[in-house]
């Protein structure tokens, strides 16, 4: 919503009903999923690695490879954050260029008052 008061997306889909914009987002959501929860669940996770285990199955079958995930990074709770925020940030750049907007990118964020009044 926040990017429509900006740019009209002809060629974005409006739902997340199974189509290739649905897919391509999921995949996006996945791994904030398992960052998040690695995140909230650093010291449980830790232990269990400590026990030979090589990663968690959360629901929906998203698997958490310790590998990728390492539960026991420095002060997880600010690494993960910050991982996080790569994740997301790389998301609105690739949906504003597969949606054909790119010229976006260089544009200013006028704050929450403007985005308001555009709505």
């Amino acid at each position: 919503m926040y990017t429509r008061t900006f740019h009209t997306f002809s060629d974005v889909s409006q739902t997340n009903q199974g189509d290739d914009w649905a897919t391509w987002a999921n995949e996006y959501i996945r791994k904030s999923k398992r960052i998040l929860t690695v995140r909230r669940k650093a010291a449980l996770f830790s232990f269990l690695q400590s026990l030979g285990a090589t990663g968690v199955r959360r629901k929906n079958d998203v698997v958490i490879s310790f590998e990728t995930y390492p539960p026991s990074v420095d002060n997880p709770w600010a690494y993960y954050a910050v991982e996080h925020d790569h994740v997301w940030e790389k998301f609105a750049t690739d949906y504003l260029q597969r949606a054909g907007a790119s010229e976006l990118l260089t544009q200013n964020d006028d704050g929450k008052r403007v985005f308001t009044s555009r709505l």
